[in-house]
């Protein structure tokens, strides 16, 4: 459940590092986890875009699950 948390945190900052800051984890393992998650889904959940990162298919799916 803690990675569907930190999903969402993803999303409604925009960016990982912002997220890590709201949910007081760093940045590096913030990333390691959602990376670690797409690994064993199979897909990206998010598009990384200049000055943070938007959902992409995979992760409305993932989100709205």
């Amino acid at each position: 459940m803690r990675t569907y948390e930190l999903i969402e945190a993803v999303v409604r900052a925009g960016s990982i590092r912002r997220a890590a800051e709201d949910m007081n984890i760093t940045a590096s393992a913030l990333n390691r986890r959602i990376n670690r998650f797409e690994d064993e889904f199979g897909a990206a959940l998010f598009e990384r875009i200049p000055g943070g990162v938007r959902l992409n298919p995979a992760g409305e799916l993932v989100l709205h699950h």
